[in-house]
C-alpha cells in the first residue's frame, strides 16, 4: 500500500498508463535536468523510481504466484 505521496502518485500512473509509462518519466526527467529544471528533474526520477519499484514488487509476487501454481500441480 503506497504510504507516500510519490508512491500513491506512482500508482495512478501506473494504473493509468501501465509498465510504459516508467520509460516514459525517466526520459521526462533526463529532459527536465538537460532544459535547466533540476527540481522536477529529481521529483519526476524519484516518481520513476517508486513505479519501478512498484511494478518490480507486483512482477515479483506474480512470479512467485505462478511458480506456487505450478508446483501444485505435481
Amino acid at each position: 500500500m503506497a504510504s507516500t505521496l510519490t508512491e500513491r502518485i506512482a500508482l495512478s500512473i501506473l494504473d493509468r498508463e501501465g509498465v510504459a509509462a516508467i520509460w516514459s518519466l525517466y526520459i521526462a526527467a533526463a529532459q527536465a535536468h538537460r532544459t535547466g529544471h533540476p527540481g522536477a528533474a529529481a521529483a519526476i526520477q524519484e516518481i520513476a523510481e517508486a513505479a519501478e519499484a512498484a511494478w518490480l514488487e507486483t512482477a515479483q509476487a506474480l512470479k512467485g504466484g505462478w511458480a506456487d501454481v505450478i508446483a501444485s500441480l505435481n
